[in-house]
C-alpha cells in the first residue's frame, strides 16, 4: 500500500485532473439522462435559468452594451447574488444556450470546493489527511440533495462553497493571524455578497462568536499576547465585514426590504413555518438538526465509527498512557465548552427526531468499519505517551471555529423561514473538523501505512458514493419521471394553443414547482422561440388565500387557464390558495365551463393531482360584464 501511495503522491496533479474529468463525465451523463429530458422544477432555480436565457437572447438581439440597458431579470436579482447567473450567462455565450451548459457553473464550484479542501489539509498535514478530507467531502449529502445540490441552479450550492472557503481562512487566522490571510478573508467576504448574499449573515455571526471566545480567553489567561493578537485581527475583520455588509444593505435596501423583510412582516412567514413544520417551538428547535442529519448522515456515521475504534485503541495502551477524561476536560476552555455543548445538543435532537436512516447509510457503516479495521491490522503502539497538551492545542481551534459557524447559522436560519437547503453551508466546516480530529487522533497511534490505507479507502468510498449518486439517483422514481413527462406534455400543448396569438394571458391557478410561468418561458427559450416570451402575460397563483372576486377577475382576464381538474382533497399541509380553490370551486368551475373548453388533462402520480388545460371559447373583446356578475347568486359563498 505504501508503494501505491507513493505512486499516487508523485503523480497527484495528473491523478486529480483525471478524477475531475471522470467526475465531469459522470455529472454530464447524469444531467443529460435524468434532468435535461424534463422541464426544471423548483421556482428558485427557474428564476436563474429564466434570467440567463433572457439576458442571452437580449445580447443576441441588441448587443452586449444595449442589452444591459434593458430591464433584465438578471439585474433585478443582484441583491441575492449576481455571480451564479452571470457565470451561467458566460457559459451560455461560450457553449450555447442550453441547460447542460448553464449548469456547468455549479460543477465549477464543486471543483473549487474539492481543491480548497485538498489544499488546506495537504498544507496542514500530508496527502493522507487530504485524501480523508476529500473522501468526506464527496460523502456529503448536500451535493445530491433534491434542492440546492450540484444539479440545482439556485445560488445555495455556490454559497456553500464560498462559505466553506471563508471558514478555512477564518480558521487559519484564528490559529496564526497574518495580514495576507486577513485580506484574503475580506476578499472572500466580498465575493460572498456577490454569490449568495444571505451567507454574510452567517459569517458575521461566526465572527462575533469567535471574537467573543478570543476575548474571553485573553481575559482568562491574563492578557496573553497570542490571544490579544488573535482578538485584534478578528475584531478588525468584524469591523470591515460589518462595513461591507452595511454598504451592501444600503445600496440594495429596496430589494432586500421587499424580498426578505416583507416575508417576516406578512402572512407568508406563518405559511412558510406551517409548510416546514416549525409552527410549534419544538418543531422550530429540531427542524435544522433534522435536516442536518439528512445532509451529514455519512459524516456522522464515519465520525462515530472512527471514534469508537479510537477509544478501543487508547484503552489498549499502557495504563499511564490511557485516556483520562479529566485531561480532555482541561483541554477545553469554558467558552468553547459552552459553544460546543449547545451545538452537540442541537445535533442530538436532530438525530433522535429522525426515525430511520437509509440502507445506504448502514452499508456505509459496515464498509468504513471494515476498512478501518484492515488499516489497523498492522497497528503498532507508540512508545511515547500521547501529548494531550499538544493534542488540545491542535484540535481546539477547529472545534471553536466550527462550533461558532454552526451556532451562528442555527440562530440566523431559525429566526427566518425554514428551508431544507441552507444547512448545506456547513458541509466544508463539517468535513474539515472531522478530518482534523481523525488526523490528530490517529497520528500518535497508527503507523503511516495504516493511516494511508484508511485514507485511500475513505477516498474511494467517497468517489464511489459520487458515482452512485450520478448513475442511480435515488430521487428520480418512476412517479417523479412520470410527473416530468406530464409537465413536458403540458408545455408542448400550451405552446400549440398560444402559437396563433400575438398576446396571450395565461392564468396559472395552482402552486406547483413544475407547472409555472417561468417553466413555460424556459420551454420557449429552449425550443428556439424566444420572440414569443415578451407577448405572454402570466397571472401566477399566490400562496395566500384568494377571494371569490379575485379568482373570477383573473378568469375573466385570461385566454388560457391551467387549473386543477378537480381540486384534490387535502393531504397534510397545503397552501391557503389551494384551500380557497376547493372552497370556491363551484363558483369558478361554473365560469370555467361557460367560457372555456378543455384542451387536455395531465395526471401527476407523485402528487396525486389531475391538472387541466383550458382555452377560452368566447372573444375577449365581447366581454362587457364582469365575471363576478355572470355567476348566479345561488353559487356564491
Amino acid at each position: 500500500m505504501t508503494s501505491i501511495f507513493d505512486f499516487v503522491q508523485k503523480r497527484i496533479l495528473w491523478i486529480m485532473l483525471g478524477v475531475l474529468v471522470l467526475e465531469f463525465v459522470l455529472f454530464k451523463v447524469y444531467f443529460t439522462a435524468q434532468l435535461a429530458p424534463y422541464y426544471p422544477t423548483v421556482s428558485d432555480q427557474l428564476v436563474t435559468y429564466n434570467a440567463v436565457y433572457e439576458a442571452y437572447y437580449a445580447i443576441q438581439d441588441h448587443g452586449l452594451a444595449q442589452a444591459f440597458q434593458l430591464d433584465l431579470a438578471i439585474k433585478q436579482g443582484v441583491f441575492k447574488g449576481w455571480l451564479v447567473p452571470f457565470l451561467g450567462l458566460g457559459f451560455a455565450l461560450l457553449l450555447g444556450p442550453f441547460r447542460e451548459t448553464i449548469v456547468i457553473t455549479n460543477f465549477v464550484f464543486f471543483v473549487i470546493g474539492q481543491i480548497a479542501v485538498w489544499r488546506f489539509l495537504s498544507k496542514r498535514y500530508d496527502g493522507s489527511s487530504a485524501l480523508l478530507g476529500w473522501g468526506l467531502f464527496l460523502l456529503g449529502g448536500t451535493h445530491y440533495f433534491w434542492a440546492g445540490g450540484i444539479d440545482d441552479m439556485r445560488f445555495d450550492y455556490a454559497g456553500m462553497i464560498i462559505f466553506g472557503i471563508a471558514f478555512l481562512l477564518l480558521l487559519s487566522i484564528y490559529e496564526a493571524p497574518t495580514p495576507r490571510k486577513f485580506w484574503l478573508f475580506v476578499l472572500t467576504f466580498g465575493i460572498a455578497t456577490s454569490t449568495r448574499s444571505i451567507i454574510i449573515v452567517y459569517l458575521l455571526g461566526t465572527l462575533g462568536l469567535v471574537l467573543l471566545q478570543s476575548g474571553a480567553m485573553w481575559l482568562i489567561r491574563r492578557h496573553d499576547a497570542e490571544n490579544l493578537k488573535r482578538f485584534k485581527f478578528i475584531f478588525s475583520l468584524g469591523i470591515i465585514s460589518t462595513l461591507i455588509t452595511g454598504t451592501f444593505i444600503g445600496v440594495n435596501w429596496t430589494y432586500i426590504s421587499a424580498y426578505y423583510v416583507n416575508l417576516k412582516v406578512s402572512a407568508e412567514d406563518a405559511i412558510r413555518r406551517n409548510e416546514g413544520g416549525t409552527s410549534s417551538i419544538l418543531g422550530l428547535v429540531i427542524y435544522y438538526p433534522q435536516i442536518a442529519v439528512l445532509h451529514f448522515a455519512n459524516h456522522i456515521l464515519v465520525a462515530a465509527v472512527s471514534f469508537a475504534i479510537w477509544l478501543g485503541i487508547v484503552r489498549r495502551r499502557p495504563a499511564e498512557q490511557k485516556l483520562d477524561w479529566r485531561d480532555i476536560y482541561r483541554t477545553i476552555s469554558p467558552v468553547s465548552l459552552i459553544i460546543g455543548g449547545i451545538t452537540i445538543t442541537i445535533c442530538i435532537l436532530g438525530i433522535v427526531s429522525v426515525s430511520s436512516l437509509r440502507l445506504q447509510a448502514y452499508i456505509l457503516v459496515v464498509t468504513v468499519s471494515v476498512i478501518l479495521l484492515l488499516g489497523l491490522w498492522k497497528w503498532r503502539q507508540s512508545r511515547e505517551p500521547i501529548n494531550w497538551q499538544e493534542f488540545r492545542q491542535r484540535v481546539s481551534s477547529p472545534l471553536v471555529v466550527a462550533s461558532a459557524a454552526a451556532l451562528a447559522f442555527y440562530v440566523a436560519a431559525t429566526s427566518y423561514a425554514p428551508s431544507p437547503v441552507v444547512v448545506g453551508v456547513l458541509t466544508i466546516p463539517m468535513v474539515i473538523t472531522i478530518t482534523l480530529l481523525l488526523a490528530e487522533g490517529a497520528m500518535p497511534l497508527l503507523s503511516s501505512n495504516a493511516l494511508q490505507k484508511a485514507a485511500c479507502g475513505l477516498a474511494l468510498i467517497g468517489l464511489a458514493n459520487y458515482g452512485y449518486a450520478m448513475i442511480l439517483p435515488r430521487r428520480f422514481t418512476p412517479a417523479v419521471q412520470g410527473d416530468g413527462i406530464a409537465a413536458n406534455q403540458l408545455m408542448a400543448d400550451l405552446a400549440l394553443v398560444t402559437a396563433a396569438r400575438s398576446q396571450t394571458t395565461i392564468n396559472w391557478m395552482l402552486v406547483h414547482p413544475g407547472f409555472t410561468s417561468l417553466g413555460f418561458n424556459i420551454y420557449l427559450y429552449e425550443h428556439n422561440d424566444p420572440g414569443r416570451v415578451p407577448g405572454l402575460l402570466h397571472l401566477s397563483a399566490p400562496i395566500f388565500a384568494a377571494s371569490e372576486k379575485e379568482l373570477l377577475q383573473n378568469l375573466e382576464r385570461a385566454d388560457v387557464v391551467i387549473a386543477f381538474d378537480p381540486v384534490p382533497p387535502q393531504r397534510g399541509f397545503e397552501y391557503p390558495f389551494h384551500t380557497s380553490l376547493r372552497d370556491l370551486e363551484p363558483v369558478w368551475r361554473q365560469y370555467l365551463e361557460q367560457h372555456y373548453r378543455a384542451e387536455g388533462t395531465y395526471a401527476l402520480k407523485n402528487a396525486q393531482w389531475q391538472i387541466g388545460l383550458f382555452v377560452r371559447t368566447d372573444n375577449l373583446n365581447q366581454r362587457s360584464e364582469s365575471a363576478y356578475a355572470e355567476v348566479s347568486p345561488v353559487s356564491r359563498r
